[in-house]
C-alpha cells in the first residue's frame, strides 16, 4: 500500500512503530514533515535540528530528501496535491498531544477517509499515552504526587526493534530543498543530529555515565530519536541518584505535558489569572541585553551567548537565566519563552512555556514569586 508518513517527533529509523507495521504490511512509504505553525511552533535552532535529521535520514533510506512540506493557510490542498501526485492511499503520522494539533489531524482524517483514504495516528513520543495525557487525574499544585503516582507505572513498551524497513519512495509534488543559514552551520560545529549520534550518546551514558551531570539526551528525545518508553525499560533495575535524576526529568516532561495539554493559550497567557495583571517592566532594553548576553552578570552572559553560539544550556542555567529575566528585569515571561523557542535545539512547546510559567511565578504550580536566585553566588 502506497502510504504518506507525515513525520513529527519521530525522527528515528529503528524501535519506530509505525516504521514496524509497515514492514509486516509491505508498505510503500512516501515521507514528507509536515511544518505549520498552527500545528506546532518551530523556529531557529530546533528547526535546523530538524533539517539536519530529515537530511540524515533520508541518506540512510537512499532517498534525495525527505522534503519539509510548509502551509500558512489549510493544509488540506498541500496534501492533496501530494496524495493524488503520488498516488497515496493510507497516511500514517504520530500524535502530538496538544489540543490544537488534535483538531488539525482529525480534521485530516474525516476528509480523506470520506475519499476513501485512511489516517492512522500512532502514541506520541511520551511515557503516558495520548489519552492519559488528557485524562489522568492530577493536582497541579503537587509534582511530587505525581511522581509518585507515573512512577510505579507499568508502561506498555511495544515490540522489540526490527531490523528490517519498508521500502520508501521520493515523494513528489513538493518544492524546494533543505537549506542551512550560516548560523545554522555553526550549529552543526556542536552537534550531531543523526540517529546513530542519538543511541551511541545513550549507550555511552548506560554503560557507565549516569551519574554524569549533563547527559544531553534532551534534543534526541525532543525529535523521537530516542525512545522514552524504551529508555524508561533500560534505566529499569538500575539503582542510583543519576539514574533517579534522569527518571525525574522523563517525568517533570509528562507532568509538563499533562498541563499544556489541558489549559489552552497556556503558551501566551498565565495559568495563574493573577498574574496577567503584574506590573511588568516596560525596558526593552534589558530584553536586548539579556538575549545578547550584556548585562554585566558573568554567570547570565556567559550561558546566554553560550545558548546564541551552540543551541544549548544544561537545566541549571535555564532556570538561572529565566528566574533573572522574570524576577530582577521584571521581563514577561513570555518574551523569555520565545527567545527559547527560537534558539534552543530542543525547544518543545509543553516543556518549554510551562517551565517559563513555573519560574516566573505564574502557575499554579509555581514556586513563590519573590523566591530569587542570587545571580552573583549561583
Amino acid at each position: 500500500m502506497r502510504t504518506l508518513y507525515i513525520l513529527s517527533h519521530d525522527l528515528r529509523l529503528e524501535d519506530n512503530k509505525i516504521l514496524q507495521d509497515a514492514t509486516k504490511k509491505n508498505d510503500i512509504i512516501f515521507p514528507i514533515f509536515l511544518k505549520d505553525s498552527k500545528l506546532e511552533k518551530l523556529s531557529g535552532a530546533s528547526l535546523w535540528w530538524v533539517k539536519s535529521s530529515l537530511t540524515n535520514l533520508a541518506n540512510k533510506i537512499g532517498i534525495e530528501r525527505i522534503p519539509i512540506v510548509e502551509s500558512s493557510g489549510s493544509y488540506i490542498p498541500v496534501l492533496k496535491e501530494i496524495i493524488n501526485v503520488n498516488k497515496i492511499e493510507r497516511i500514517v503520522s504520530q500524535r502530538i498531544p496538544f489540543p490544537r494539533v488534535k483538531y488539525a489531524f482529525n480534521e485530516i482524517n474525516d476528509y480523506f477517509l470520506s475519499r476513501g483514504i485512511e489516517n492512522k495516528m500512532y502514541e506520541p513520543n511520551n511515557l503516558l499515552s495520548d489519552e492519559m495525557i488528557s485524562t489522568i487525574k492530577i493536582n497541579f499544585g503537587n509534582f511530587g504526587q505525581f511522581f509518585k503516582t507515573t512512577n510505579e507505572m507499568r508502561f506498555d513498551y511495544g515490540e522489540e526493534d526490527s531490523t528490517h524497513l519498508p521500502e520508501f519512495h521520493e515523494t513528489e509534488g513538493t518544492n524546494g530543498k533543505i537549506e542551512f543559514s550560516s548560523w545554522e552551520r555553526n550549529l552543526a560545529k556542536y552537534w550531531d543530529t543523526s540517529e546513530s549520534a542519538a543511541n551511541l550518546t545513550l549507550k555511552n551514558l548506560l554503560e557507565g555515565n549516569l551519574e554524569k551531570k549533563n547527559t544531553e539526551l534532551s534534543p534526541y528525545i525532543r525529535h523521537g530519536q530516542i525512545n522514552v518508553k524504551r529508555l524508561w525499560k533500560k534505566l529499569s533495575g538500575k539503582e542510583s541518584e543519576g539514574v533517579d535524576k534522569i527518571r525525574r526529568n522523563l517525568l517533570w516532561r509528562e507532568f509538563f505535558y499533562c498541563s499544556y495539554a489541558r489549559r489552552q493559550y497556556s503558551n501566551i497567557l498565565s495559568i495563574n489569572e493573577k498574574m496577567e495583571n503584574f506590573p511588568w517592566s516596560g525596558h526593552w532594553d534589558r530584553l536586548i541585553n539579556w538575549k545578547e548576553g550584556k548585562t554585566g552578570f558573568p554567570i547570565i552572559d556567559g550561558s546566554m551567548r553560550k545558548l546564541w553560539e551552540a543551541g544549548w544550556i544544561d537545566n541549571r542555567k535555564r532556570l538561572l537565566v529565566s528566574d533573572f529575566l522574570t524576577k530582577l528585569y521584571l521581563i514577561k515571561w513570555t518574551y523569555g519563552a520565545e527567545w527559547f523557542m527560537d534558539t534552543l535545539v530542543d525547544a518543545d512547546e509543553a516543556n518549554n512555556y510551562s517551565s517559563w510559567q513555573w519560574v516566573s511565578g505564574c502557575s499554579d504550580f509555581s514556586w513563590p514569586f519573590f523566591r530569587i536566585f542570587n545571580p552573583l553566588k549561583k
